[in-house]
């Protein structure tokens, strides 16, 4: 009869010990959402420049070093891409695109709670 009561006893604690460790265990609440444009005309003038959404690999660095922390590939349409990352500064870089399209780095600051939008610019590059 005990030994009965053991064996329903035993698994109860198990789950409740692994309820409270999950509850307990702070998930970043906080991140980035990277949307990726480029530039398709400059009409000059008044009328600002446009820019369309492009797909992407991105890569989230420790700022001011060349650690990845996480990289993933933005949809060429839809919702941004959500990186979850702790408080702090980062850095974004862009692959760089056929021809002379570049993307510059993107510093960014993650504040608690919050996710911060970054929209990475392909521009055409200069010919040298």
């Amino acid at each position: 009869m005990s030994r009965l009561r053991l064996g329903a006893v035993v698994p109860a604690l198990i789950i409740v010990g692994c309820f409270a460790v999950s509850i307990t265990v702070r998930r970043p609440d906080s991140g980035i959402d990277v949307r990726v444009v480029a530039r398709t005309s400059c009409p000059g003038g008044d009328r600002p420049c446009r820019f369309q959404q492009v797909g992407a690999r991105v890569r989230v660095l420790k700022a001011g070093s060349r650690e990845v922390l996480a990289g993933a590939r933005v949809p060429l349409e839809g919702q941004p891409l959500r990186f979850v990352l702790d408080p702090g500064r980062y850095d974004v870089v862009a692959e760089r695109k056929r021809g002379r399209l570049r993307a510059r780095r993107v510093r960014v600051w993650v504040r608690d709670h919050e996710f911060t939008p970054v929209r990475m610019r392909y521009v055409r590059r200069p010919a040298t």
